[in-house]
């Protein structure tokens, strides 16, 4: 379990305890019947689906099975996450969007060497292939092999939801129609 993870857990469990404590209840062991009027106390306060799920899984690494499942895998406990999941849809994590063309009328404004620092360049490869903030950032010239009409970027280092240990490649074809804006071009 990474750092995040654990701490998301720790917080989980001590609303949890607490909830538990105010209602005079043992958290552990505590029965199926109390686990599903937690998670429903913290749909009425106002939690995003996100965050009651990280509380389900919490409880559900601590707590004994029931009928050998996981607390948290119980089937009214899944139901009632399905009733929270439709009642509450999570929000979107980005609710902003930018403009590309402010983007590129900065670009177009730039000398051809500035375009090349890095933070310039992998703003111009998000614009044709929107990935994770992450792997944009991973994007280094030094892993970057030019190939016919692209290049392919070799990602070092394993990304947090890659589920292998391979390296992962990107490959970005060049813009035929905007040459300026073209990574490729610029390093070609």
């Amino acid at each position: 379990m990474g750092k995040g993870t654990t701490s998301s857990y720790n917080s989980a469990w001590k609303k949890w305890s607490s909830w538990c404590i105010r209602r005079e209840v043992d958290p552990f062991p505590a029965a199926v019947a109390q686990v599903l009027e937690f998670l429903t106390y913290l749909f009425y306060e106002g939690f995003q689906y996100r965050t009651i799920n990280v509380h389900r899984s919490a409880i559900s690494s601590v707590l004994p099975h029931v009928n050998n499942l996981p607390v948290g895998q119980h089937h009214l406990v899944k139901l009632l996450m399905k009733g929270i999941l439709r009642g509450k849809p999570p929000l979107p994590r980005y609710q902003e969007t930018w403009d590309v063309d402010v983007v590129l009328k900065y670009f177009d404004s730039l000398p051809k060497t500035r375009i090349f620092c890095p933070k310039n360049w992998q703003m111009l490869l998000a614009i044709p292939a929107p990935k994770r903030v992450s792997e944009i950032a991973r994007l280094d010239k030094h892993f970057m092999q030019i190939i016919y009409q692209g290049m392919t970027f070799y990602l070092p280092f394993i990304s947090k939801t890659q589920k292998d240990c391979k390296y992962i490649e990107k490959y970005f074809m060049q813009f035929i129609s905007r040459t300026q804006h073209c990574v490729w071009w610029i390093v070609y």
